[in-house]
């Protein structure tokens, strides 16, 4: 268990050194539409979530490190760092406008299914700030950090 805890860690370290605090913005004239794109298709790719919010999954009161990785179209599987088991979800996924994408799904291996809606809004092409929300998660506010990295499998 030490090696993927190890590799979480670089990898959140990594993730941090480029996105120093969180929030997400609109497009208005004094601030134009983001020069970044989120992925159009999330097959083979993997997703390192950091957030310091109680909206994070499995972290009411604290930071949380969650990997998460897209086995198909419809199914993903996360883990947060630490817990030790891979939860499985379903999930759909759009960009209703350039820079943001969002991912609407359910989780399905806790003793009650939760739906969430984890929207992104682009930095980079490949890291930018994150929002989740689910019924039963307290709403985060804009002090918190929420953060994510794109990678490709090795």
């Amino acid at each position: 268990m030490r090696g993927p805890v190890r590799a979480a860690l670089i990898a959140a370290a990594a993730l941090m050194s480029t996105l120093p605090g969180a929030g997400a913005s609109h497009a208005t004239p004094e601030n134009p539409p983001p020069v970044c794109t989120v992925p159009t298709d999330l097959a083979e790719r993997r997703l390192i979530l950091y957030g310091s919010t109680p909206g994070v999954p499995s972290a009411p009161n604290g930071d949380s490190l969650v990997l998460v990785r897209f086995p198909s179209a419809d199914r993903l599987q996360y883990i947060v760092v630490g817990t030790g088991s891979w939860q499985d979800s379903d999930y759909t996924y759009s960009s209703p406008e350039p820079g943001t994408a969002v991912l609407t799904g359910r989780q399905t291996t806790a003793g009650n299914p939760v739906d969430y809606t984890l929207t992104l809004t682009c930095r980079t092409n490949d890291t930018g700030d994150y929002r989740y929300e689910a019924s039963s998660a307290p709403a985060a506010g804009s002090e918190h950090t929420a953060v994510y990295r794109f990678t490709q499998p090795h």
